[in-house]
């Protein structure tokens, strides 16, 4: 009997706790608001001057006398680990 009874009760705690949450965040939805726009901002710029920057490393690497697939293997590698570079490196071609 005891089994039974926490079991109903599971679906009301996790109902109630969703609803704080979703109280939590509308309340708190005015001060996030920019706080979520600067650093959306600040990760779109980042990712432009990394765009821009990106043909002068490789440059630099081909410069020095880098292994003729270190600088596509760098750029390979920055677009597997940065979402989104890949279309501002488009971008940027065109």
């Amino acid at each position: 009997m005891d089994t039974l009874k926490a079991s109903s009760e599971r679906p009301w705690t996790a109902l109630h706790a969703v609803h704080q949450g979703l109280a939590l965040w509308i309340a708190s939805y005015p001060v996030l608001l920019p706080i979520l726009e600067q650093f959306t901002e600040r990760v779109t710029t980042g990712l432009d001057q990394l765009a821009e920057s990106l043909p002068r490393v490789t440059e630099i690497l081909k410069e020095t006398g880098a292994r003729p697939d270190a600088s596509d293997r760098l750029v390979r590698e920055l677009v597997a680990a940065i979402p989104g570079l890949d279309q501002l490196l488009q971008k940027a071609d065109n």
